[in-house]
């Protein structure tokens, strides 16, 4: 299956940003380290409340996440 282009765009830039905002949600991109291995959160909030939350242990599912979120509320 291949990736949008599109979504990786929006993944990415949601992970260099780390918070974005598209009208009333708010998606963050963290990456925490625990035990010497890092992990990825990907939260979707509307109005301060957590609608979606995703965790991830490699970057790139993580990034193809956030996009599809991002890609998801934009033509909402």
């Amino acid at each position: 299956m291949e990736d949008d282009p599109f979504e990786l765009l929006l993944g990415f830039n949601a992970s260099q940003r780390r918070r974005m905002e598209v009208g009333v949600h708010v998606l963050r991109f963290r990456r925490r380290k625990f035990r010497g291995e890092y992990f990825y959160s990907v939260e979707l909030s509307k109005e301060g409340k957590v609608e979606t939350l995703g965790l991830f242990t490699d970057y790139a599912p993580a990034v193809r996440y956030a996009g599809k979120l991002v890609k998801a509320i934009m033509y909402e």
